[in-house]
């Protein structure tokens, strides 16, 4: 009973290799037919997975560009002869995922276990790329800090502008309050003075009316004394300045006697 039992498991584990061995091998053909997706099922339907089975599945994955996939697999091969080109196809996933560090350090540990040339061109042409981009970035920091000192200075200099075209404006509503006030001023010493010209103008009106009343009263006081008696020749040139004076235009004739003759020949 035992020996039977023996033999069946046997069965089983060959009936089992044999159905691995025809899901690698149809992996396999669609591999290299490209029809990665179909590799892909193929592989993981396999439940005991070694190293090379890893190593083709991550290949697989690369293929489709699924990186991390890949990457799981590869990084489960511990096998010394897929070591390094597993760390190799590593290093191209993490370059994929433009994590270069990671894939320089990659590159690195597979040269440690094996020479190869495509793993050192890799790895020197990440390097020139990781110097390249730290170059371009070290350059766009300063970029970043040019255009910000640039821009600080414009900051400043339209604060700048701002304080003058500020301080300008409070310069002209100064210079225009002063102007109103002086302006104000001199309205009120102008209308001062029109009020003390006017004033001076009306104490001298009423000086001259009164000198006028004084002598419209000679002038009254003398005719009346001419009717009465001849005046003197003094006092008819004085009479005659005064009329004269007064626009008055007149010839004055003396008036006669009783006993003069009369020269005269209309009468007045």
């Amino acid at each position: 009973m035992f020996k039977v039992m023996i033999l069946f498991l046997s069965a089983l584990s060959l009936q089992g290799a044999l159905l691995d061995f025809y899901t690698l091998s149809k992996a396999k053909e669609a591999y290299d037919q490209e029809r990665y997706e179909e590799a892909i099922g193929l592989y993981e339907s396999i439940e005991d997975k070694n190293d090379a089975l890893h190593f083709n599945l991550g290949d697989a994955y690369y293929k489709v560009q699924k990186y991390q996939e890949a990457l799981q697999n590869y990084e489960a091969i511990t096998q010394d002869d897929l070591r390094a080109k597993s760390l190799h196809n590593s290093g191209n996933a993490h370059a994929q995922l433009k994590e270069i560090d990671k894939a320089i350090a990659a590159y690195e540990e597979a040269l440690k276990l094996q020479d190869d040339e495509d793993t050192a061109f890799n790895l020197e042409l990440l390097k020139k790329q990781q110097q390249e981009e730290e170059k371009k970035q070290e350059d766009q920091q300063k970029q970043d800090k040019n255009d910000q000192n640039k821009d600080q200075d414009k900051d400043q200099k339209e604060s700048s502008q701002d304080q003058e075209a500020q301080q300008d404006q409070q310069e002209d509503d100064a210079s225009q309050k002063e102007q109103k006030e002086r302006e104000q001023e001199e309205s009120s010493q102008e209308s001062q003075q029109q009020k003390e010209q006017s004033a001076q103008q009306q104490k001298e009106q009423e000086a001259q009316d009164a000198k006028d009343r004084e002598e419209e009263k000679a002038l009254n006081e003398a005719a009346a004394q001419m009717k009465e008696e001849p005046i003197s020749e003094i006092e008819q040139r004085k009479y005659e300045k005064m009329l004269d004076k007064r626009g008055i235009k007149t010839l004055m004739v003396p008036l006669q006697s009783k006993g003069d003759k009369d020269d005269t020949k209309t009468a007045w």
